[in-house]
């Protein structure tokens, strides 16, 4: 029997896709993955359009450094990870979907200007120093409405799937807990 592992990074990864997977069918979408290779994670079919998703992942908040005393979230927006080489090209998705493990959250931010590097976000639960620096948005903020509405759909949204059963919560969260 080959025996294989799977890196640590590669399982936070996998467990983000899911939970977007979760997110959008739940909501009463329609959504699928794609296979490895593609620019993007997930397709969101929108009946009248194709909407592509790049799933970034991060298992909890971290802190800048030690000046910075707040928790912000990171998410690393180069290819194969924060190592990764090259840049996104803005063709080749129409925006992320930022998951926050530690919270089981997704978060939708349109992909319409280059990134360097990172995308970095706030929590509105912590109290932030004002300072001459840019300041970053409240990631609560990135909704899945709001990113709709940021890339021009206007259609009426689906009704949302209510899950019943005590058991498929059970199944998600040890599994986003495994990670």
């Amino acid at each position: 029997m080959p025996s294989y592992r799977n890196s640590k990074e590669l399982n936070i990864g996998r467990a983000g896709e899911f939970l977007v997977m979760f997110d959008l069918l739940s909501k009463g979408y329609q959504a699928f993955l794609t296979d490895q290779g593609v620019a993007y994670d997930v397709v969101l079919d929108l009946g009248s359009r194709l909407v592509r998703l790049q799933v970034k992942t991060t298992q909890k908040p971290a802190k800048m450094n030690k000046e910075y005393a707040n928790n912000v979230y990171l998410f690393n927006v180069r290819r194969a990870g924060r190592k990764g080489l090259r840049s996104y090209e803005l063709h080749e998705f129409d925006g992320f979907a930022l998951v926050a493990l530690d919270r089981k959250e997704v978060y939708y931010y349109p992909f319409t200007q280059s990134i360097c590097r990172t995308l970095l976000f706030r929590l509105n639960t912590e109290t932030y120093k004002t300072h001459t620096g840019q300041i970053s948005p409240y990631i609560e903020s990135f909704t899945l409405g709001r990113f709709l509405a940021d890339i021009g759909y206007q259609e009426t949204l689906p009704e949302p799937i209510h899950i019943e059963s005590p058991v498929q919560h059970v199944q998600l969260s040890l599994m986003l807990q495994s990670v």
